[in-house]
C-alpha cells in the first residue's frame, strides 16, 4: 500500500439472493437482502477504522482509502470516536500518533454514496471534504435509470464549489492519473 499511489478500495458487497423474491442467503424470508444491505456497511466502516486506529496512516501518510457505497455521514462520527478512544488510551498504549486519528480520517479516508440524502451534509455541514458521489451502476442499489434526477435532488442546494467537490474534485485527488470526463456543456436538470 505504501509503495503505490493507488488508493485502497473497500466496497460493501451484497449477499446472494433469489431474484424473484429478494430472499437473502444470509437473512431468510422475503426481502431478507435489506437486512444484509444494512449490515454490509459495518464491515467496510470497521476496516477503515482499523486502518486509522492501527496507525497505518501515521506510519504511511501518503496512501488513501476509498470506502464505497455506504454513505459519508458516518465518517465524521468515526473520526470523533477514534479521537475519544485514542485520548482515553494514549497514556496506556505503546504507539503514539503524530496526529490525532481524526486528522488521518479527514485526510486519508474518502467515502462514496449513491442516494443517501445525508451524505452531502457531511461536506456542507460537517466539514468532511472527501465525499464522492457514484451511481453504483449496474447494481440493484444503484441509481441506474434515475441517475440525473437523483443527483440533482441530492446536490441542488449545495454551492457550486461543493457540487464540484462531490462530483469531481475528491475523485480527482484519489485518481489523478485518470483523464477527466469530457465536458459536454450540459447543465444538470431535474428532468434529465
Amino acid at each position: 500500500m505504501a509503495e503505490t499511489d493507488n488508493p485502497v478500495g473497500l466496497h460493501a458487497g451484497s449477499d446472494p439472493y433469489e431474484a424473484d423474491t429478494f430472499s437473502s442467503s444470509y437473512h431468510g424470508g422475503p426481502d431478507g437482502h435489506r437486512m444484509h444491505y444494512d449490515e454490509a456497511r459495518d464491515y467496510v466502516q470497521t476496516a477503515a477504522a482499523k486502518l486509522v486506529a492501527s496507525g497505518v496512516f501515521d506510519r504511511h501518510p501518503k496512501p488513501k482509502c476509498l470506502v464505497s457505497d455506504v454513505g459519508a455521514t458516518w465518517v465524521p462520527f468515526m473520526a470523533d470516536h477514534l479521537d475519544k478512544a485514542y485520548g482515553q488510551a494514549v497514556d496506556r498504549v505503546l504507539s503514539k500518533f503524530k496526529r490525532l486519528p481524526s486528522e488521518w480520517v479527514f485526510e486519508n479516508v474518502h467515502a462514496s454514496f449513491q442516494h443517501d440524502r445525508s451524505a452531502p451534509q457531511a461536506l456542507a455541514g460537517m466539514g468532511y471534504e472527501n465525499v464522492c458521489w457514484g451511481s453504483d451502476y449496474p447494481y440493484l442499489e444503484g441509481t441506474f435509470g434515475r441517475t440525473r434526477k437523483t443527483l440533482h435532488e441530492l446536490i441542488a442546494d449545495l454551492t457550486p464549489e461543493q457540487r464540484e467537490r462531490i462530483t469531481k474534485g475528491a475523485l480527482k485527488e484519489l485518481f489523478p492519473h485518470v483523464p477527466p470526463a469530457p465536458e459536454d456543456g450540459t447543465e444538470l436538470s431535474e428532468d434529465a
